[in-house]
């Protein structure tokens, strides 16, 4: 029961390639068949003959596996606290509690009179 099919050379609806061999899918529409190439292709195929078609296509045993369920991404709001990991917030944190002591001991020493530049030039 070695039985060889012979395809007669079709063409993708969408990349216009010649298929040589069996079509990834093939849709009845309007009493043609229309195929696609392959997967990539195939994504394009309600361009051509609408939505809702698997009940049309020719070639249901080549669909008879499960399909991979597409979980769709969803967004994030992206803040400080959602983007960097908590390693990376509390260097952060480090380094600005750093930069302000900086400060305020720059502040505090030029504040000081006794500290001035100010030369007295008062006899």
């Amino acid at each position: 029961m070695n039985e060889e099919t012979e395809y007669i050379p079709t063409q993708c609806v969408h990349c216009q390639k010649t298929i040589q061999e069996k079509p990834w899918i093939s849709v009845m529409n309007n009493g043609c068949i229309i195929n696609a190439c392959g997967y990539r292709c195939s994504n394009h195929l309600s361009k051509y003959v609408g939505v809702g078609y698997f009940d049309r296509v020719v070639n249901k045993e080549d669909f008879n596996e499960p399909r991979p369920v597409i979980n769709f991404k969803t967004t994030v709001e992206i803040t400080s606290s959602s983007y960097f990991d908590r390693s990376c917030r509390d260097i952060v944190d480090e380094e600005q509690n750093d930069l302000d002591k900086m400060f305020d001991d720059y502040s505090a020493y030029y504040d000081d009179p006794s500290n001035s530049d100010d030369e007295d030039y008062s006899d």
